[in-house]
């Protein structure tokens, strides 16, 4: 009786030893493949949010072409040409035009879409408070467009978005525009921002 009762306890022993691996193996897979779903995922929103962020880039060109066919002027600042910008709270008035696509309920992505105007005087700069906000839109100066303008005139081959018989007057005041399209993408806690400077010229 007593043999048959140690081989019973050594055959419940060996069970819960099993079933305790068993557990504890379950448990590792589960949190392995928790691991792998939330990772997955996350590429996948971020993918999306690229998308839409870039999606938004487009919508800032497609309002500026539209624009530019109607007719000159070209969208300036809300400052006005020569009124000195101060760095960075006068931000705002950089802004030549905002798209917002709020996100719905349902768990679409929202969408900002901003473009400033790049040809602007800097009149005060807060060193301390540009620091903290990260970024400013930079200026586009007389020199940089001259520079452009060069390099575009001693071009050597064609291409579809480069002219070579530019000539340096097409950067007279009121012929050309410099803007910087910023696109913001979010979903729930998540931002994708991306960019694009656009160069005008009207001849």
């Amino acid at each position: 009786m007593r043999l048959k009762s140690r081989r019973k306890g050594a055959v419940l022993a060996l069970t819960l030893v099993v079933l305790a691996f068993g557990i504890a193996f379950s448990g590792v897979t589960l949190y392995v493949i928790k691991n792998l779903f939330y990772s997955t995922k996350s590429v996948i929103d971020d993918v999306a949010l690229t998308k839409a962020a870039e999606s938004g880039l487009e919508m800032g060109k497609a309002w500026l072409a539209e624009k530019v066919e109607e007719a000159p002027p070209l969208p300036r600042q809300s400052a006005g040409i020569g009124e000195k910008v101060d760095v960075p709270s006068d931000l705002e008035d950089l802004v030549v035009h905002k798209i917002e696509v709020p996100a719905s309920d349902s768990g679409d992505i929202g969408l900002e879409v901003t473009v400033y105007d790049l040809i602007y005087e800097a009149g005060m700069v807060d060193s301390a408070q540009l620091f903290l906000k990260g970024s400013f839109p930079p200026k586009v100066d007389e020199d940089v467009l001259k520079y452009i303008g060069s390099r575009r005139k001693k071009s050597t081959y064609a291409n579809s978005n480069m002219r070579e018989s530019v000539q340096p007057s097409s950067f007279e005041e009121g012929k050309y525009g410099a803007y910087l399209i910023v696109s913001k993408a979010s979903y729930q806690k998540r931002e994708k921002v991306v960019s694009e400077g656009i160069l005008v010229v009207i001849d």
